[in-house]
């Protein structure tokens, strides 16, 4: 896990400040319901920008989608930012 935790580090530093919070949000709220008003206004994301950003981390390839919920790629990433999240 050490050195994973350099690798997570790492790609977690080279996102923006919007991909970490809907990072966030989808751990918090295990990838579901993540258009929830109050999940939105809590990391301070607009609809509009949310939609952009799933797309951006899908393409990174950071997360993928089922029919109604997005996961985390790598669940020791998953791991990682909870223990940094709580």
């Amino acid at each position: 896990m050490e050195r994973e935790e350099d690798l997570f580090a790492t790609e977690w530093d080279n996102l923006t400040t919007n991909q970490r919070k809907v990072l966030k949000l989808i751990v918090e709220k295990n990838g579901q319901n993540l258009y929830d008003e109050k999940a939105l206004a809590k990391y301070e994301i607009k609809v509009g920008s949310l939609r952009k950003i799933l797309q951006i981390l899908l393409d990174k390839d950071i997360i993928y989608k089922t029919e109604d919920r997005y996961y985390l790629q790598d669940p020791l990433f998953k791991y990682w930012l909870k223990q940094r999240i709580y």
